[in-house]
């Protein structure tokens, strides 16, 4: 028996973990003030509130008198406005503008950044933050002055901790003392400042920071723009502007920082702009920039992305993205998903049309898209999130008041074919060599005087925000489990399978339990092809088999469900299912094994060899079909009881996220009471049976052509294969190590009637266990070798 794994790893693919999403796609125009159109809106930021529910657009009301009114628009999951409203703030002094910077969402509150230039006596910009509860109360507002040194404000951001932290950069504008220098300041969940930093360089190149995230550690990803223009001795061209980007700790502390300049054809010295950051994965993030290539003529606006190691600064690629000849795009905003995919919202400023790209984690163009309303106004996207069913939410700029909102699946497709446009031109990635220079920021401290600050808060009123529903997809897939066809089946967890890339060509999004009647519901169900499966509760139910939903019949094999899509039009989808109960077995005999993670990528974060829980396993009789089924449990093992003795049957694996041909089959004839050792192993393309899953004197395929003696067993290295042939044949006899390593492979020639081949391993094998593999055509005999 195969020594068990003592390690118990959840399963990461258990079909227990998942919960309703809420997919929904919608183009939906907001047009704010109706009371004045006239009045300006600018800068709407989208967020996302993080349960799934809805979103917040944030923007600020422009009265053309230098007063500070932030408003504030909540949308349902749907896109629906559910309500708006306009809070009016007193600065301490006049002549201040106010800039729209930032907002994120929590599933409890909603928090705006503005950049705002009342709350300091020469009107230097300062961060300003206020934050709301869902129903637009607000629980508290601060911002942050020195009173004469300008904090320009760029990113906002949500940390794991439940707190904020700003980035920006810091000049002094009015007394030229100081350097202008990248900020970050970090907030509790009240808003009191915990720590603040200033980053610099001391000999002549200014700092600033455009973009943050925070990274799984805990820490902090910054990067910016970072000019050289007085001549210091850190660059190759004392007025190039290097790309600048650092990575600190969770309390600000410096662990890495580094300068980049492109290659040719890019013009470091024209600088770069719309910089943006985000993770790809657990250790690589991404910066994407707009330059300039000065050596041509027209076209020389482009985008780059440079993907390094968060931890270390090691750069993994840079590319260059350009438009044909002639064409420019400029970049307004990057971001990623959970997947790695990268999108980003440009603007083709030649066509006067706005356009989103979206690419794969190594930078590679999968999509483009442009939306467009009638009558075909192309609207320019301002920014674009990613939302938590997987898919984006995109603001585009239509007037001064009006924003155009479209949600759209991971793929950028809309509900709605008459706004939704292939981009008509090729983007082109093309690598480019970047040059690192470290430590260009040698210098950390903390701003003296920078002290809270609170302004007046006066009256809120609601804008009258019109929205203007263009089209919306939302859909339902529901059902009735049943036994039999007739007894409702109570408490089965029922889960929703969704069609996708392999290696896991199948994964569960949504996931519910049937009521009483036996009854289940998945709501917002994107548009795509499904798959329902259904686990009953044991308990209820003794020997109840996972089941799908298949018509007219009923199914306990995934690769035989029935498979149906999800489209705008569907509306309600009824797929029931028959649950199988196969009758109670009373035989003798038990069948066992393990299921083992192999090579590949089956599941993160598991090596070859630790044990995989919550497998099905399922045992049909040949012939007479379906008897009986069970599951891995936490470490891997499987056990089949009640089976018959001298009976065949067929011991399978059903795992959805398999391709369909590569669920592997084993008939076994079971002559003993117990067979142990019946493993099976997993990796990213499908489910295999190595060597090491049979026991001496199992026979996994008995031909009709020959019988195959192996002895003695156990042995010494040295042991005889008798093989009694009806007719001539040539096989092939090839020895393997548990790990299924070739040890050595021959062709012999066999006679009809009975042929002995003698092996003599004594010299290279070592103790263990050990497969002998004969072919003959098509047909395989596996035995195994214990050598002592």
């Amino acid at each position: 028996m195969k020594k068990t794994h003592l390690l118990f790893l959840a399963l990461i693919a258990s079909f227990t973990a998942f919960s309703q999403v809420k997919h929904v796609k919608f183009s939906r125009g907001v047009k704010f003030a109706q009371f004045n159109p006239s009045f300006q809106f600018g800068y709407t930021v989208p967020s996302e509130i993080q349960d799934n529910s809805g979103y917040f657009l944030t923007n600020h009301y422009d009265d053309q008198s230098y007063g500070f009114n932030p408003s504030m628009v909540k949308m349902d999951v749907d896109g629906t406005v559910l309500w708006d409203s306009i809070y009016t703030f007193t600065p301490p002094y006049t002549f201040g503008y106010t800039y729209t910077r930032g907002a994120v969402s929590s599933p409890t509150s909603h928090t705006a950044l503005y950049q705002n230039g009342g709350i300091s006596s020469v009107n230097a910009v300062a961060p300003y933050l206020i934050n709301y509860d869902l129903n637009g109360n607000i629980n508290w507002h601060v911002g942050f002055t020195n009173d004469t040194i300008d904090m320009e404000s760029y990113e906002l951001i949500a940390t794991q901790d439940g707190g904020y932290v700003v980035v920006g950069a810091m000049y002094d504008w009015y007394f030229s003392v100081a350097k202008p220098s990248g900020f970050v300041m970090k907030l509790d969940m009240n808003g009191t400042m915990q720590w603040q930093h200033l980053y610099t360089n001391k000999d002549s190149m200014e700092i600033s920071f455009k973009a943050g995230i925070e990274t799984p550690d805990g820490g902090f990803f910054v990067a910016g723009d970072c000019p050289n223009f007085t001549g210091g001795a850190r660059l190759l061209d004392p007025w190039d502007i290097v790309l600048g980007m650092a990575k600190l700790d969770n309390l600000g502390n410096m662990v890495w920082n580094q300068g980049i300049t492109l290659d040719a054809p890019i013009n470091n010295s024209s600088g770069f702009s719309d910089i943006s950051v985000g993770m790809l994965n657990g250790a690589d993030a991404f910066v994407s920039y707009s330059c300039y290539d000065s050596t041509t003529i027209t076209g020389g606006y482009k985008f780059g992305i440079t993907s390094l190691n968060v931890n270390t600064g090691a750069t993994n690629w840079t590319k260059v993205y350009t438009l044909p000849v002639g064409q420019e795009v400029s970049v307004r905003k990057v971001v990623s998903n959970e997947k790695g995919q990268i999108v980003v919202t440009a603007s083709d400023y030649i066509n006067n049309i706005g356009v989103l790209f979206l690419l794969d984690d190594n930078g590679n163009l999968i999509n483009s898209k442009s939306f467009l309303t009638l009558p075909f106004m192309a609207h320019f996207p301002y920014a674009t999130i990613a939302t938590l069913d997987g898919g984006f939410l995109h603001v585009n700029e239509e007037a001064q008041n009006k924003a155009f909102v479209i949600k759209t699946d991971q793929n950028l497709d809309p509900s709605c074919p008459n706004i939704d446009s292939t981009y008509a031109n090729l983007l082109t990635g093309v690598v480019n060599i970047d040059t690192a220079y470290i430590g260009i920021m040698d210098s950390t401290f903390t701003l003296a005087n920078l002290a809270p600050i609170s302004m007046t808060l006066g009256s809120q009123f609601a804008t009258s925000s019109d929205d203007s529903l263009v089209c919306s997809c939302s859909n339902t897939v529901m059902g009735q489990v049943t036994q039999g066809g007739v007894t409702p089946v109570n408490n089965a967890k029922v889960y929703l399978f969704r069609k996708g890339m392999v290696p896991h060509p199948w994964h569960p999004i949504d996931s519910t339990v049937t009521n009483a009647t036996g009854n289940y519901q998945f709501d917002y169900v994107p548009t795509d092809s499904f798959i329902v499966r259904v686990e009953a509760d044991t308990t209820l139910y003794p020997g109840a088999l996972t089941s799908y939903f298949k018509e007219p019949s009923w199914c306990y094999r995934w690769d035989l469900a029935g498979v149906f899509s999800v489209h705008c039009d569907s509306g309600v989808v009824q797929k029931d299912v028959k649950l199988v109960v196969p009758a109670p077995l009373t035989g003798g005999s038990t069948v066992s094994g393990y299921i083992y993670q192999s090579a590949g990528s089956f599941q993160k974060y598991k090596q070859p060899g630790d044990p995989i829980p919550g497998i099905d396993i399922t045992v049909d009789q040949s012939p007479g079909g379906i008897v009986g089924g069970t599951n891995s449990n936490g470490n891997g093992f499987y056990t089949l009881t009640g089976l018959d003795t001298s009976a065949t049957y067929v011991i399978t694996i059903d795992l959805p996220g398999i391709p369909h041909d590569s669920v592997w089959t084993v008939n076994i004839n079971l002559v003993d009471s117990t067979l142990d050792s019946l493993n099976f192993y997993i990796d990213s393309t499908g489910i295999y049976i190595l060597q090491d899953s049979f026991g001496v004197g199992v026979n996994v395929m008995q031909t009709d052509n020959m019988d195959i003696e192996l002895y003695p067993n156990p042995n010494s290295g040295i042991f005889t294969i008798t093989i009694h042939a009806i007719k001539p044949e040539q096989v092939e006899l090839q020895l393997v190590d548990q790990f299924g390593k070739v040890i050595s492979t021959e062709k012999r020639q066999v006679v009809s009637g009975e042929n002995k081949i003698i092996f003599d391993e004594t010299a290279s094998l070592a103790n263990g266990i050990y497969f002998l593999k004969i072919s003959e055509g098509k047909n395989h005999y596996l035995k195994k070798i214990v050598k002592l």
